[in-house]
């Protein structure tokens, strides 16, 4: 864990440090630390190699000026990129291809995070721990929106068990409440039945 996390520092150092070079040979002022803005679907855990950068200063150590802006989604995020209101995104990297896809300009550059962090909650006691995707049969797992790589992988591991998906898409911060929906729904349903 922590070798990754150096990995992941190192390379976003690299990185906004190279673009900080091209940036200081180009300006008028070599004094003043280049600017540079790298925009965030929001403050995420797993963005840690970037808040721990910032926070120890190893930017302005590196000759830098960096702010760090919250977008409010991935797609959001790489908007931001495309028009130049950041220099730099930190978000899926599925939009990027989609986005090559399309014609648009831009790469990745450095990794921060080096696998798939996803796991299943729930807050219904009953629910077994699932082992194989086939036990997600019945079930409706809330992730987020395509063509995110967590609904993507989803998707997938419903069709790894034979069944077809059944995904409530859902936004940074509202998965579990998105998860509830059919509960409630059904509690009320109840409620109304016994009422009348």
């Amino acid at each position: 864990m922590k070798t990754k996390l150096r990995w992941g520092i190192g390379a976003l150092v690299l990185a906004v440090a190279a673009i900080g070079v091209a940036v200081r040979s180009a300006a008028d002022a070599p004094t003043q630390a280049p600017r540079i803005t790298i925009a965030q679907s929001g403050d995420f855990y797993l963005y840690a190699p970037l808040y721990i950068a910032a926070d120890n200063g190893i930017f302005q150590k590196n000759g830098l000026t960096v702010a760090v802006v919250s977008t409010g989604g991935d797609e959001k995020t790489w908007a931001a990129v495309i028009a130049d209101s950041a220099q730099f995104g930190v978000s899926d990297p599925t939009f990027i291809a989609l986005a090559s896809q399309r014609g648009q300009p831009g790469k990745i550059v450095a990794t921060l995070v080096n696998g798939v962090p996803f796991w299943g909650i729930t807050k219904n006691a009953a629910v077994p721990v699932i082992t194989q995707p086939a036990e997600l049969s019945g079930y409706t797992v809330a992730t987020f929106p395509s063509p995110s790589t967590a609904y993507t992988l989803q998707a997938k591991m419903f069709a790894d068990g034979g069944l077809p998906p059944k995904i409530r898409e859902s936004g940074f911060g509202t998965l579990l409440d998105a998860g509830e929906i059919k509960e409630t729904a059904k509690a009320n349903a109840k409620t109304r039945a016994c009422s009348l």
